[in-house]
């Protein structure tokens, strides 16, 4: 089975959905979708199919769609972190309801129950700061927004998910590029999109056939970049890249 490997990266993203636009022209298809942070939330979409409204949701998305108001407006006038740590000192984690209300309206739960392919996220449970993975389609249905935001709950800079008691935060502090949990579903081939520039794999995957590894030719920006110019730009790049790697690499 073939399984597609989404790390996390932020606003850094919108490079996957330029990759999928290349492996749809190339037909290549997949069995199994992980994601950890901005990987989980785009594996959604990877795992219904909906290649237009994901492109159409990066296309189209602002900081105030992420943030609420005050802080949407403080993020991008900050040119430096410097600002933004003296932001959490004094006031905590960013006001990402925006995001919460987007990502919940966004799930489609007959696409997703009808879907054939697998779907697995990683997030980090507090306090033990434990990697939990967690097979979407095997949730319960009032669970599975909860879970997409607890992957994707970059914490500091986004307040941490409770769920039944247990609090949640961004898997990708233990797991941001989850091929473990792509193998333990049955993956025999990954193809792994990272959103690092001159990123490599890890050694203990580098002797293992059939793995794949796609890296950005250039550098995507910042996590919490959602300038809109940047976002296409990296959207582009994503599907250059990926047409430019199929032509030397092959499933």
């Amino acid at each position: 089975m073939r399984a597609i490997v989404l790390s996390g990266g932020g606003a850094k993203g919108s490079y996957q959905i330029g990759v999928w636009r290349a492996l749809r022209e190339l037909g290549i298809s997949y069995e199994i979708v992980c994601g950890t942070s901005v990987g989980a939330l785009n594996g959604l979409f990877f795992t219904t199919g909906e290649y237009a409204l994901a492109k159409y949701i990066w296309s189209t998305i602002q900081l105030e769609d992420i943030l609420k108001g005050t802080d949407a407006y403080f993020l991008e006038k900050s040119k430096t972190i410097i600002p933004y740590i003296g932001h959490y000192l004094f006031k905590g984690s960013f006001d990402n309801t925006p995001l919460k209300k987007l990502a919940c309206e966004l799930i489609d739960l007959k696409k997703l129950r009808k879907s054939s392919i697998r779907f697995g996220i990683v997030t980090t449970s507090l306090p033990s700061l434990y990697p939990v993975k967690v097979e979407v389609n095997q949730l319960e249905e009032d669970k599975i927004c909860s879970f997409l935001l607890a992957s994707s709950a970059l914490f500091p800079a986004f307040p941490t998910i409770q769920i039944e008691g247990q609090t949640y935060m961004d898997g990708g502090l233990f797991d941001n590029l989850p091929i473990d949990f792509a193998l333990e579903m049955g993956a025999d081939q990954i193809f792994a999109i990272g959103l690092k520039k001159g990123d490599v794999l890890d050694e203990k995957y580098q002797n293992i056939p059939n793995i794949l590894y796609l890296t950005p030719s250039k550098d995507l920006g910042g996590v919490l970049d959602f300038d809109h110019q940047k976002i296409l730009a990296n959207m582009r790049l994503g599907y250059e890249d990926a047409l430019h790697f199929f032509q030397k690499n092959h499933f």
